[in-house]
């Protein structure tokens, strides 16, 4: 295992233990010298002495300020050593390399990878998390935390190249960690979220992150935003990164580093689907195109995007715990009991009286396929398959979400993912140029139908120690979707501890703000609890 911060044993050694032993040093050599001149000198001598006059003094200005030069040490040997391990990384992650032989320092992307890439043609592909905190997040903990993580996760560190007819993950030799967190102060932070979450992130120039602190200038509570570029990780991924970040926060704030072992590059090569299909599980090889468009989803007005913004509806602990209890009663799970609730929310705003059959599609992680899964794992290795609802406006949500789970249970059992997986291998093994052309004939399909089905996506459980920085209180913490041009629309599902965020991204005016804020009076309708507990709903823009 690689040690990014070298020996933590040394290490801890070094920042608190060698200041006290210099000062012991020290002190047994005033002593030391004080008996001498004490026995050996003439008492005159002895107190008015010019070496003795300064000797005297010095040992006066040391001890009275011992605590000043323990700090200016401690942190002095911090700073030397952290140089020293980026040191050492940088020669234990390239070693003998040559600088001219570029093949030795890149890596081909993956097949989801290529797709995201692709699809990002037409879609930012950047997912957040927000974290609201009820204290202050120390700026230059923060920084140096990132800039570990970092370290421990070169992938962030990449930028993509492209070769001929492939891509490549190559590592920037010009990477600045000041670039990738930045820090923003308001006596209302919560204004600034929304600029917060729109900075521009772009694979090919090599930022696939960036750090935003939102500092709240009458201390009554920081948030920090965490934008990724969704080449880089999904969701789960975001998680890991986040919680790693946080780690080497606390590591830092507390003055004892704890090891962390590197994730190198090539590790992120998954294996092909082709290794997950065997003659007793075989599965249909999919035919291009992409079949995104549907003739059904949440209204569309145009397909002009004048602006961006974020719905986000929070269910606090009382409601979340009804939601639990019910869907636990009808024997579904927290999936379908939500897809069950959106489709009968677009149904209303479709207004539709009869029998309707409404297309979703949903994500799916694909590291069940997987047989070694990484602690941490800052891939993009998620996909998503469609689900098509028939829905009677007039039948109650229990019988909804009991349909969707019968649904929802027969496309796992056909190894679900795995058919989207093999897509994402033929666009990769047609090459860069085929792919594309593929992708945006698939795209002009879907601007002339002028429809798409909505997605959803459930990232779930955001652990408190994921994302607690120290002694600071945590008050909820949510990831929200990647914005897509119109015609798209993402839904997404996160939870903290007892607080669940359904959020939303869209573009105006492409579809109605007042229709939006419909559809989501009639999801908080109609989950159970709604008259006791009502959601909270706001809108970032």
């Amino acid at each position: 295992m690689i040690r990014i911060l070298g020996q933590p044993y040394l290490h801890n050694i070094m920042q608190v233990h060698f200041p006290f032993v210099l000062h012991q040093l020290f002190l047994s050599l005033l002593i030391t010298l004080h008996v001498t001149f004490y026995f050996f000198l003439p008492s005159y001598e002895f107190n008015y002495h010019p070496f003795l006059c300064i000797y005297k003094s010095f040992s006066l200005l040391y001890c009275g300020s011992y605590k000043y030069l323990k700090y200016i040490m401690k942190h002095l040997l911090q700073i030397c050593s952290t140089e020293i391990l980026k040191s050492n990384y940088m020669n234990t992650m390239i070693p003998n390399h040559s600088h001219d032989t570029l093949q030795n320092e890149r890596y081909p992307v993956n097949p989801f990878d290529l797709s995201t890439d692709l699809f990002c043609t037409f879609s930012n592909q950047i997912i957040h998390m927000v974290i609201h905190l009820d204290g202050q997040v120390r700026f230059d903990l923060l920084e140096k935390a990132v800039e570990m993580a970092s370290l421990a996760e070169p992938i962030t560190r990449c930028r993509i190249i492209r070769d001929q007819n492939t891509l490549f993950w190559q590592e920037c030799s010009d990477f600045y960690v000041p670039d990738h967190i930045l820090l923003l102060s308001s006596r209302t932070p919560l204004k600034l979220l929304f600029q917060a979450l729109s900075y521009p992130l772009d694979p090919y120039l090599g930022k696939l992150f960036q750090i935003i602190l939102l500092e709240n200038s009458a201390k009554t509570g920081d948030i920090v935003v965490i934008n990724v570029h969704h080449i880089v990780m999904d969701a789960r991924g975001l998680k890991d990164f986040v919680e790693l970040i946080i780690r080497c926060y606390n590591d830092y704030q507390s003055g004892f580093l704890t090891e962390i072992p590197i994730t190198p590059i090539q590790s992120h090569q998954l294996p092909r689907v082709t290794t997950f299909i065997t003659e007793k599980n075989p599965i249909e090889t999919p035919k291009p195109p992409i079949g995104w468009s549907s003739p059904i989803s949440v209204p569309l007005q145009s397909l002009h995007a004048e602006k961006y913004r974020y719905s986000i509806m929070m269910f606090h602990p009382d409601r979340t715990e009804i939601i639990q209890k019910t869907r636990r009663k009808w024997g579904i799970t927290v999936n379908d009991f939500m897809i069950a609730v959106l489709v009968r929310a677009i149904a209303s705003v479709l207004n539709e009286k009869l029998k309707v059959t409404i297309p979703l599609y949903t994500t799916i992680d694909l590291r069940r396929y997987l047989q070694i899964i990484p602690r941490r794992s800052l891939v993009n290795v998620s996909t998503s398959f469609e689900i098509r609802i028939p829905l009677n406006p007039v039948e109650s949500i229990e019988d909804t979400g009991k349909r969707i789970h019968v649904l929802m249970n027969e496309i796992k059992s056909r190894r679900s993912g795995l058919y989207e997986m093999v897509e994402s291998e033929i666009l990769f093994d047609s090459g860069y140029t085929a792919a594309q052309k593929l992708i945006n004939s698939v795209w002009n399909n879907i601007k002339e139908g002028k429809s798409k089905t909505t997605i959803f996506s459930n990232t779930g459980i955001i652990n408190r120690e994921q994302v607690n920085p120290g002694e600071l209180s945590v008050r909820n913490a949510y990831i929200l979707p990647s914005f897509f041009q119109p015609p798209g629309f993402f839904f997404l599902l996160s939870t903290f501890e007892d607080i669940m965020t359904l959020s939303a991204s869209y573009a105006i005016s492409a579809y109605d703000p007042d229709l939006v804020n419909r559809m989501f009076h009639y999801i908080d309708r109609d989950i159970p609890g709604f008259t006791k507990f009502p959601g909270e709903y706001k809108i970032i823009e």
